[in-house]
């Protein structure tokens, strides 16, 4: 599991940049899209994306990752039929809240699942965490990055489904780009939203209903004019079968 996590810490610096690069340089030629940093204006002006990339790629912390991986692991399962599902999204929402996003919210569905030889239908209640910056001329738009926070495995995973690839490094990125962005005062034109989506792994249980589902739903039913969708999902893996 450590050289798992000693791999992660590389591969998800690398891939947090690169999803910093393409969700900002997708709005940087917005007027006004960074404020508060006089010096991230001069670069903006002067059209130096490069050198704002850079400033991006120095902020992201792989302590910071790998530190939001072991703890997501430490849960020891995040199965969605577990009895801590609540706990794991609560602190994913203080975690938000704790990076500077106090209006930080569980979004609850249910969601019925039908195991093989398991004559009763599970009902359970699910959440997705959802951290909103809003967009200061274009509020309307939305921008989103995500991961699911829950996990599976073949045996028991009740009990243990700790998913350090599957799916923390997603989530330890998703709130990596969050905690650069709040730290470097960024306000971006549009709305963004950073979202741990429940009940991926529904789909495995014979659910017709899991957290993005759910999210686009929602959506529909509230008229979210979502412009670019990233999912992190496996950004890093250890293809060793003994770890």
């Amino acid at each position: 599991m450590l050289k798992l996590l000693s791999i992660i810490k590389i591969n998800i610096m690398k891939k947090a940049t690169f999803l910093l690069f393409i969700i900002f340089s997708f709005n940087a030629f917005s007027q006004n899209f960074l404020s508060n940093k006089s010096y991230i204006k001069s670069s903006y002006k002067s059209n130096r994306i490069d050198s704002l990339i850079n400033i991006f790629f120095s902020e992201v912390n792989p302590d910071s990752i790998k530190s939001t991986i072991k703890e997501l692991q430490c849960f020891g399962t995040r199965y969605l039929l577990a009895p801590n599902r609540k706990q794991i999204a609560v602190w994913l929402q203080n975690k938000f809240i704790s990076l500077g996003y106090p209006n930080t919210v569980l979004d609850s569905f249910i969601m019925i699942t039908n195991l093989p030889n398991n004559p009763s239908n599970d009902t359970t209640m699910q959440y997705n965490v959802i951290a909103t910056i809003n967009g200061s001329i274009n509020p309307n738009n939305v921008y989103i990055i995500g991961g699911h926070y829950d996990d599976i495995t073949n045996t028991f995973p009740i009990i243990n489904a700790p998913g350090a690839d599957d799916d923390a490094s997603g989530v330890a990125s998703t709130i990596e780009i969050a905690r650069v962005i709040n730290k470097m005062g960024l306000t971006p034109n549009s709305t963004f939203k950073f979202v741990a989506f429940a009940g991926e792994e529904a789909m495995v249980l014979y659910s017709d209903t899991y957290g993005s589902q759910h999210y686009v739903e929602q959506s529909i039913s509230n008229n979210e004019n979502i412009i670019f969708f990233i999912t992190n999902e496996i950004i890093a893996h250890n293809t060793d079968s003994t770890n």
